[in-house]
């Protein structure tokens, strides 16, 4: 790396602060049964610096399964210290996401020990990989809100204050339990509260609920993270174009939101998985790769 390359990502963290960011997942389930797909491989994924009109910033490995370290994620260990040293190399950094659809934290954390054995686990990857942060994506409510609370809080004394924790829940779900008590007792931990506005199944839902009601908690616009699903969702009734995360984006930006969420890279593509190129539907959104990212991205760092 070039002594130009080595200055400028050192000090990328003070010109980030207070910046929006630019998040996204990274399927590691591909590469087994599609190993020529597009970003099959981490080290491929376009990443790039805060502050980049191009790319995501935070890259999230999908999914880990709460046992520890990187079980459940679905590549061997090379595969992600390559890809690891290559993002950090383009000046993104690296979380690693825990759950999603995948996987609920009660299976492997029942109680506080098993929280900080957990948090351990953690500050041992960060120690061994060098990860920046990690996600916890909850979609289930199987753990109450002061046992989250406990994993978070551990996280973040074993980790440290410069380890990137966000946290992942369905659109409007923080309303409910036990993601609200969650919330209430762990945002001082939390750098960021990613919702994901999509898959709510009706017409008349707005990213403005999920504002208001986080901000009742507690949760300031500063770590909002406004979370989309580029093209076809999982909800059949539900697509969003080009056009449309171009306009959320500047949403999330006058609202002044910290950011901006995809699920996800690999899906922003125009072929993958043996579909005509080009075609859109719920596995490739049919356009040129990264297409929603560097739209995004652009529109955050160049937009008007």
């Amino acid at each position: 790396m070039s002594l130009f390359r080595v200055l400028l990502f050192s000090i990328l963290p003070m010109i980030a602060l207070g910046q929006m960011f630019v998040e996204s997942y990274w399927e590691s389930w591909v590469l087994k049964d599609y190993p020529d797909d597009y970003c099959a491989l981490l080290k491929d994924v376009p990443a790039s610096p805060i502050g980049s009109t191009f790319g995501a910033n935070y890259i999230d490995i999908a999914f880990g399964d709460y046992s520890g370290g990187f079980g459940g994620v679905e590549v061997n260990d090379s595969v992600i210290r390559e890809g690891i040293e290559a993002i950090h190399a383009k000046g993104g950094k690296v979380k690693i996401a825990y759950g999603g659809a995948l996987y609920s934290m009660q299976i492997y954390i029942q109680n506080q020990m098993q929280a900080m054995a957990f948090a351990q686990s953690l500050k041992d990857v960060k120690d061994n990989f060098g990860i920046d942060g990690v996600d916890f994506d909850v979609e289930d409510g199987g753990v109450d809100g002061q046992l989250q609370m406990e994993v978070m809080k551990a996280v973040r004394a074993t980790c440290g204050d410069d380890f990137h924790i966000s946290y992942t829940l369905p659109c409007l779900s923080s309303q409910f339990e036990p993601w609200t008590s969650t919330l209430v007792l762990s945002h001082q931990y939390l750098d960021a509260v990613n919702v994901m506005a999509y898959d709510y199944y009706w017409p008349g839902y707005s990213f403005d609920q999920d504002i208001a009601v986080l901000e009742g908690l507690g949760i300031p616009r500063s770590k909002m993270v406004f979370g989309l699903m580029p093209g076809h969702h999982d909800a059949g009734n539900e697509y969003t174009s080009l056009d449309e995360a171009l306009n959320s984006t500047r949403f999330a930006k006058s609202s002044g939101l910290a950011g901006m969420m995809t699920w996800d890279i690999n899906r922003d593509c125009d072929q993958r998985k043996g579909y005509p190129q080009g075609d859109d539907n719920l596995f490739q959104t049919g356009l040129p790769p990264a297409t929603f990212l560097n739209t995004i991205s652009a529109e955050i760092n160049n937009g008007n």
